[in-house]
């Protein structure tokens, strides 16, 4: 079988995997974002995009990205925003909060999407505007917001949102820092590592652990670097990879491995092109970690990134990922769609996520 380089148009955006019963179970859905777009993995594989900007100016459509490669328009949401936080909660509906709105500023309303009645009703609205957050979905089903851009400057807070409530309600820590643009994971044992982001002033290599049991932040150590914009995704063996982003100066081809055990760094890799405000996720086998799209340069000939690459933790390598037909898609198979100069869902393909095959 024959397998030809990557290739993909526009911008990359979202990535949807394959996964078995029990790597349902066992995954933490994140929010991750570009171009002000956030895409939500859902349980089932697919993949739905929400909002972002065009000619700078949020609009509030939304798209599933279908495992089969093909596109399902779904209702716009209630109000046009772009980089806020999205995640798919257990239930199967998507929260969608927060972001820059069409009046320009950053939003605090939030809204729930039921995929069943393709409607969009309102939740309770988060305690802070925010824009640049990150959340992630908690082992209890409950989301957790951290940071992001506010009114005038970088928040510290972290929210905790409860679906069965409706509401939101601030966690009891706050985090060593202010922190926008940073990268968030979910850790083996149930903590969660926020790593990186802009302070308002410094690019930051910190590394914090949030405790959902007591709701409480600590220190972890360091980053070989300031990084923001980059991505963390926990390998099978607990560790955590960082990857690209931007330092203040320059986008980031180099990546690291953090082991919140200890506290230590470990280079990998690098990638084979800078790339910033990419995506990361664990595919196939959960073993490997796919790293896509993203853009270089800075605005306004920032350009997108027309390439993918797999992060192979046996090697502590990235290779380059390789297109699969269609028909000879199977478990270690990756749906990602790409988004055009419109805002218009253009391409989805499948992708192979294991190593180069002969």
């Amino acid at each position: 079988m024959g397998f030809r380089p990557l290739f993909l148009p526009a911008l990359l955006l979202s990535a949807g995997i394959t996964l078995s019963a029990a790597e349902h179970q066992e995954r933490r859905a994140a929010s991750t974002s570009s171009a002000g777009t956030c895409s939500a993995s859902l349980p089932d594989g697919r993949s739905f995009l929400s909002g972002g900007s065009r000619l700078e100016i949020p609009i509030a459509t939304a798209s599933f990205f279908q495992k089969d490669g093909q596109i399902v328009t779904a209702s716009p949401m209630l109000a046009a925003r772009a980089s806020h936080v999205c995640i798919a909660l257990r239930d199967g509906s998507i929260l969608a909060a927060g972001g820059t709105t069409g009046a320009g500023g950053p939003s605090n309303a939030a809204e729930i999407f039921n995929p069943a009645t393709n409607l969009w009703t309102t939740t309770g609205a988060m305690l802070t505007a925010r824009t640049d957050a990150a959340a992630i979905l908690l082992a209890n089903g409950k989301v957790l917001v951290t940071g992001g851009r506010t009114s005038g400057q970088i928040a510290n807070s972290l929210e905790i949102y409860d679906p069965v409530a409706g509401r939101f309600r601030l966690a009891a820590g706050v985090l060593s820092s202010p922190r926008s643009r940073h990268a968030i994971a979910v850790l083996k044992d149930g903590r969660v590592l926020i790593a990186g982001g802009y302070d308002g002033d410094h690019v930051l290599d910190t590394v914090d652990i949030f405790d959902p049991a007591t709701e409480t932040v600590r220190p972890a150590g360091f980053m070989s670097g300031p990084r923001e914009a980059f991505t963390g995704t926990e390998l099978s063996d607990g560790r955590v990879l960082l990857a690209g982003g931007f330092d203040g100066t320059q986008e980031l081809a180099s990546a690291e491995l953090f082991d919140p055990a200890t506290g230590a760094v470990t280079p990998v890799g690098p990638l084979a092109e800078p790339r910033q405000d990419h995506i990361a996720i664990r595919a196939g086998d959960g073993q490997n970690v796919l790293v896509a799209g993203g853009s270089s340069g800075r605005r306004p000939g920032r350009r997108s990134m027309p390439s993918a690459e797999l992060f192979v933790p046996s090697l502590k390598a990235f290779v380059p990922a390789v297109e699969m037909p269609a028909a000879s898609a199977d478990g270690a198979s990756v749906t990602v769609g790409a988004l055009d100069s419109a805002g218009k869902p253009i391409d989805v393909r499948i992708w192979s996520t294991s190593e180069n095959r002969k």
